[in-house]
């Protein structure tokens, strides 16, 4: 959703908003997302309160820079009960709300500056959106006792872990990865952020499919675009190439294309917008 606040001679402007849907083509696939066009500056809590509110997986926050010539944008992420540090489907949903708004010329590059990166966004005719983000490398690690009980894997080819306390854990099928049913109950006692399951996709069309469940939430993610960005620079060793693509099997599904380049990685991705409405403050 894209939300406008302002003022006119005092009265509050009713904020427009758009759900958008992102990592598809297709309504209601993909990762859904609310993205904020802010008109000014309002506090973390009221973010939170709006994120709440507007109850998706992710609600971007955009506000453009203070320098009107740094062709820049503020960028934070809430879910409904906390801020997130990395969000790509939502950083997905902003970057087009924008572009296809006419806010920005789908010609012109987005950099969305947050607390702790700055995110370049890029627009083709062919309607994708390719996102650069830092790379999340995975090094082999035993897996936490209980993980693989609470996800119902019997085998693991390999398991991993990131600087982020995430694990990435590789089976040997897509039908393996497509029949769990996790244990979300024993899954959220577990020391770790979430886990991504992985495995080779046997298909031309696509290199490797995936499911990521968040240790965290006790739920299952639809699309996640940071999780690319452990499962990129894994594939691309493991297979030798530095283009992929990656489709996350989840009930909505999604399809996300990857380069790796040096410590980063492109994402691609695309969106379409779901629902257009006004909300009062």
């Amino acid at each position: 959703m894209l939300v406008f606040v302002g003022r006119i001679n005092g009265k509050i402007l009713p904020m427009k908003f758009f759900q958008v849907d992102t990592f598809t083509q297709h309504v209601h696939h993909g990762n859904p997302a609310a993205v904020c066009f802010l008109t000014k500056a309002i506090s973390a809590e009221k973010m939170q309160l709006i994120a709440a509110e507007v109850n998706q997986p992710a609600t971007a926050f955009v506000q453009a820079h203070a320098d009107p010539f740094a062709n820049k944008w503020q960028l934070r992420w809430f879910t409904p009960t906390k801020e997130y540090a990395l969000c790509g489907h939502a950083t997905l949903g902003a970057a087009f709300m924008l572009w296809s708004e006419g806010i920005v010329r789908p010609d012109r590059p987005i950099r969305f500056q947050t607390e702790h990166h700055l995110l370049t966004c890029t627009y083709n005719a062919q309607r994708w959106i390719s996102m650069r983000f830092p790379a999340q490398p995975v090094v082999p690690a035993d897996p936490p006792a209980g993980l693989l009980s609470s996800l119902g894997i019997a085998d693991a080819l390999f398991c991993g872990r990131t600087s982020t306390n995430d694990y990435v854990i590789e089976v040997s099928s897509p039908s393996v990865i497509r029949d769990l049913a996790p244990d979300f109950a024993q899954l959220s006692v577990l020391d770790l952020k979430g886990v991504t399951v992985t495995a080779l996709a046997h298909d031309q069309e696509m290199d490797f499919v995936s499911r990521y469940f968040s240790a965290e939430n006790a739920k299952e993610d639809p699309v996640t675009g940071t999780a690319h960005c452990r499962l990129a620079p894994y594939w691309s060793e493991k297979l030798g190439k530095n283009k992929l693509v990656g489709f996350q099997a989840s009930q909505r599904g999604g399809l996300v294309r990857m380069e790796v380049v040096g410590d980063d990685v492109v994402l691609g991705g695309q969106a379409v917008m779901v629902i257009r409405g006004e909300m009062l403050d």
